[in-house]
């Protein structure tokens, strides 16, 4: 029992982590995106 417990925790912590570096990846382009806008409106 323990030992299914640990590896449903382990996949669970996997899959979280993974899901916030893909949405701080996200974030990342939206925000290089818009600062890429926001100079070629100042030029």
């Amino acid at each position: 029992m323990k030992f299914h417990l640990n590896v449903d925790l382990e996949a669970s912590l996997q899959f979280v982590v993974h899901e916030f570096l893909f949405l701080s990846h996200q974030n990342l382009l939206d925000v290089m995106l818009s600062t890429d806008g926001i100079h070629l409106r100042q030029i």
